[in-house]
């Protein structure tokens, strides 16, 4: 399971509130969705998403098997006065609710083949399925690639299941303010997959922005190119369970 820190979530929580990347990804996202009641954000995580998801459909159940991340999207829902999100602790691996939900959304979660047989299980519309179509780690000083499943694999994946799919790719500014130079190489220290010890002010310092403000003074540009996959439930093979 994956753990969040102390620190992960503060640069989440500045990420969120200083930019636009939420609300970007939120839009694209529900322009695949058809105008149902009832959606499913599986491996919400932070829940960034599924408040945004909440402001466009009656019912949002936001499902992560991290209580940790839910304890931020209870607080986050509470001061926000979100009274249509469902939070779920559950591993959405073996989960399956009392009924189906309309739609679902798998934003940078499990590989395809999971994906497939959670949708099949509790879903009977639409699912939305947003992952990587990047290949190397965004996050490290040196070339690192990623092992994570991404798009181009995602879709010859779907293929050779014989399951239909429609596919659009994306960019997005997907920076990250940072308080202090001291907070960049920290930062760095958490996402990067480089060799223990190169991390350090000298070669973190040339992939950053001043930016004059008095709060984040530094700003680390990234582009975050993605693939929205969208699949109808009826679609995926019963041979896949």
């Amino acid at each position: 399971m994956f753990c969040w820190t102390d620190d992960m979530i503060s640069f989440m929580q500045d990420a969120a509130n200083f930019g636009s990347y939420q609300q970007e990804l939120a839009d694209w996202i529900c322009g695949a969705l058809p105008a149902v009641r009832h959606v499913c954000d599986a491996g919400c995580g932070l829940g960034f998403l599924s408040v945004r998801l909440a402001e466009r459909f009656e019912t949002v159940t936001a499902a992560d098997i991290s209580g940790q991340a839910l304890a931020n999207l209870h607080r986050m829902a509470a001061e926000k006065n979100v009274s249509n999100l469902e939070i779920l602790e559950t591993d959405m691996m073996t989960f399956t609710p009392e009924a189906p939900y309309d739609a679902m959304v798998f934003c940078l979660f499990g590989r395809m083949r999971e994906i497939l047989r959670v949708a099949k299980r509790c879903c009977t519309g639409t699912i939305v399925v947003v992952k990587k179509a990047f290949t190397h780690h965004r996050f490290s000083v040196s070339s690192v690639p990623l092992r994570d499943e991404v798009t181009d694999q995602a879709a010859d994946f779907l293929r050779a299941q014989g399951v239909p799919f429609q596919l659009e790719t994306k960019t997005f500014d997907m920076g990250q303010p940072l308080r202090s130079l001291d907070d960049a190489v920290r930062f760095f220290e958490i996402y990067s997959k480089d060799t223990p010890g190169t991390i350090t002010r000298e070669t973190v310092l040339p992939r950053l922005r001043e930016t004059g403000d008095d709060v984040f003074p530094y700003y680390l540009p990234q582009a975050k190119a993605l693939g929205r996959f969208t699949i109808d439930t009826k679609d995926i093979p019963e041979e896949l369970l």
